[in-house]
């Protein structure tokens, strides 16, 4: 029997696909990986930067982990100090504010109370502070109004908190005339109080002269007189007492005379300054030295006067 005519082999080749195409394929794409491999391995191998990550360098978080939920705590805040208290200067005039406050002998919260203070007394400040501790102290003297029977006559050390909080003394606003001035006006002064107004700072005074009679007859003696002695043979009415320096040779003035005085306060002599007991003076406490220092650099001392009147 004869069958259909044969198909050449080529016609066959045309209509399907070559037996060698898939494998030529497979072997490009092999080649490709291979030749990415080694050539990402040979840029590794000349960059030395690229074989490990800077030290600075930190690796990012991937997202959703804990790193980046739970950021690095910051800092605890530094508190802020407490502001300090600016100090009171040399020769002010200071007040107490606060109950309790101690007068002290020495600078410190165990040495010996002289005296309690109340509030509102009123306290003359020597030399700058010292400061312990939490504490800055101040040498001070009490001031002597009329009529003191409590703290009269001292000086000693009031502490109070370094910080500008709960102090203990404050400045005080003292009222200064001016010169020229009336003798009243002067007087009208506390001696500590014009201390702090005038310091050695040369002003003028006028008034009418009285003379004092008699002695003093007392159970001190002071030294230098002129200047510690309270007693004098003149004042100006109002109570400013007759304290010539004696470089000046000051005669006392008449009875009655109007004059103008120039003078100061804080006399250089007034460390000099001195009191002792009489042979005859029995069981008489002295004043504390320092305060007799004091109160003679708050004596006015008359360096010059002229007559301008009398009655």
């Amino acid at each position: 029997m004869q069958t259909g005519p044969s198909v050449p082999s080529r016609t066959r080749a045309r209509r399907g696909r070559s037996p060698w195409l898939i494998p030529a394929l497979i072997a490009g794409a092999v080649a490709s990986l291979l030749g990415g491999a080694l050539l990402s391995v040979a840029i590794n191998r000349d960059d030395p930067v690229a074989e490990q990550p800077s030290a600075g360098t930190t690796a990012s978080a991937t997202p959703g982990s804990s790193a980046s939920r739970e950021p690095e705590p910051s800092a605890s805040p530094t508190p802020s100090p407490s502001p300090t208290a600016a100090p009171i200067a040399n020769r002010a005039v200071a007040v107490v504010t606060t109950d309790g406050t101690v007068l002290r002998a020495n600078p410190n919260d165990t040495a010996a109370a002289l005296a309690d203070l109340t509030v509102g007394s009123r306290l003359f400040v020597i030399g700058e502070p010292e400061e312990s501790g939490e504490q800055r102290w101040y040498r001070v003297g009490t001031f002597d109004n009329l009529g003191c029977s409590d703290a009269c006559g001292l000086i000693g050390w009031v502490g109070t908190p370094i910080a500008d909080i709960d102090p203990v003394i404050e400045d005080a606003t003292v009222s200064c005339p001016s010169s020229p001035m009336s003798a009243e006006a002067l007087a009208a002064v506390s001696a500590l109080d014009a201390l702090h107004c005038y310091g050695r700072s040369e002003i003028q005074v006028t008034g009418i002269v009285d003379l004092v009679e008699g002695e003093y007859d007392g159970p001190y003696r002071y030294s230098p007189t002129w200047l510690a002695h309270p007693f004098t043979p003149a004042v100006l009415r109002g109570g400013i007492a007759f304290h010539p320096v004696p470089d000046a040779s000051l005669e006392v003035p008449e009875q009655n005379a109007e004059i103008r005085v120039r003078g100061h306060f804080e006399d250089p002599a007034a460390t000099s300054c001195r009191v002792s007991l009489a042979p005859d003076a029995g069981d008489v406490e002295l004043p504390q030295p320092a305060r007799v220092v004091l109160d003679c650099r708050a004596t006015f001392v008359w360096t010059d006067y002229e007559v301008i009147g009398g009655e």
